[in-house]
């Protein structure tokens, strides 16, 4: 097997999948992940930006990460309810200064008990519940790879691999897991390039085939509502072309050196379909 150097990290790890990893050495570690290919279908220029800016965290990306370290990693939760004091007093100062050196997280009691809301409707999701829960898997490690067609090396990080079903488990929040807002999600935010793009990689990594993908989605509000999705065929064929045309992309920009954004010269572009139709309207 091939040993990896982690950038700034001065450790070692070796290709394939592997535990232990912790989330900041994988950020800063070498190859391409899913969210650096979000930047090459922008454009390569883009890409090439972003590895210089750094990640700024959202409160949704808050929300996100504390529920996972909750489901996934509860032994490693590092947040702390704050007092319900003016954030100018000396009490929140002093509460928030202990906090930092304890190197935890502020949040407020609304939003534990929202996610505890989300981690209990999970746990009482019957598929949801067996997926995350029971049989043989492994959460948060990550896998590295080399692409036969571009040959870059490639990294990802499963929220949860099942070795006994050979299938990658990926849980989401969201503010409606219905079938129709979250196939939108999908498209949006490129999770039919994820899918095929996490079931290749680790199957290169581990040699065993990966069989299925499957989303955990849980809405961040009452009733916390639940639902298991996977994609079907014409999805991940999709994704699968996306991702490959996307390194293959960024495989030339590093070939040649040329990182280009858009056209250099007058382009003409259309009206997207609905404003068209939107127009038609009023006739």
């Amino acid at each position: 097997m091939l040993n990896l150097n982690l950038q700034d990290t001065g450790s070692l790890v070796q290709a394939g999948l592997i535990p232990g990893i912790p989330i900041e050495d994988y950020h800063k570690g070498p190859g391409t992940s899913k969210s650096q290919l979000d930047q090459v279908a922008r454009t390569v220029a883009h890409y090439l930006s972003s590895l210089t800016i750094p990640r700024k965290e959202t409160d949704a990306m808050k929300i996100g990460s504390h529920f996972h370290t909750m489901v996934l990693e509860p032994e490693k939760q590092n947040f702390v309810v704050g007092p319900d004091v003016n954030k100018n007093t000396n009490i929140w100062k002093a509460f928030k200064a202990d906090a930092e050196a304890a190197g935890q997280t502020i949040i407020d009691q609304a939003t534990l008990d929202m996610l505890n809301g989300m981690v209990a409707s999970v746990k009482a999701h019957p598929a949801a519940s067996a997926l995350l829960f029971d049989g043989d898997g492994i959460n948060e490690s990550s896998a590295y790879w080399y692409d036969k067609t571009s040959g870059l090396l490639c990294r990802c990080r499963p929220d949860r691999y099942r070795r006994d079903l050979n299938l990658i488990v990926d849980l989401k929040t969201t503010g409606d897991a219905s079938p129709e807002a979250f196939a939108k999600s999908v498209a949006d935010f490129r999770y039919h390039v994820q899918a095929p793009f996490y079931s290749d990689g680790v199957t290169t990594a581990t040699g065993q085939e990966v069989r299925g993908f499957v989303f955990v989605v849980v809405e961040k509000t009452p009733p916390y509502a639940v639902a298991v999705y996977q994609l079907d065929e014409q999805a991940m064929e999709e994704g699968h072309i996306l991702y490959h045309r996307d390194l293959m992309r960024l495989s030339e920009a590093k070939c040649s050196g040329i990182w280009t954004a858009y056209s250099d010269r007058i382009e003409t572009i259309s009206l997207p379909r609905w404003a068209i139709k939107e127009t038609r309207s009023y006739e």
